[in-house]
């Protein structure tokens, strides 16, 4: 994850070794997260548009953090999520994992924080 220097009261953060996983089948929101990405330094961003790709690539390339649409191939984005979590096969089961909501009702934030996610992210950005 991210270097942290503090200079004075302000840390500062380096990402630029931080490998991200994108899930996500919209192209204004892959467009918007690879843009607020780029804006904190970070270049190694992997793409999936479904969940099983999303898993290979994590495999594969150990992701550092994934952001991952609940609403990918139809609602999956939290069965990625525990698979990530609870396979064995998963290659970092710590992996930090944000879910993005188009719709934050409280029953889907529940529904997730029961998951072990460490974020929720409502949509629209």
């Amino acid at each position: 994850m991210p270097d942290i220097k503090s200079s004075g009261s302000r840390q500062e953060h380096n990402f630029s070794m931080c490998k991200v996983l994108v899930v996500e089948d919209s192209s204004v929101t892959r467009r918007l997260f690879e843009s607020a990405l780029h804006d904190l330094g970070i270049t190694e961003i992997m793409w999936a548009q479904n969940i099983y790709e999303g898993f290979s690539l994590f495999c594969e390339k150990n992701a550092d953090l994934v952001l991952i649409d609940w609403d990918v191939d139809d609602n999956k984005g939290l069965e990625l999520a525990k698979k990530i979590r609870n396979d064995k096969g998963s290659v970092n089961r710590d992996a930090k994992i944000i879910l993005s909501v188009a719709f934050a009702d409280p029953q889907r934030v529940h529904t997730a924080v029961q998951a072990v996610f460490m974020n929720i992210l409502a949509k629209p950005l």
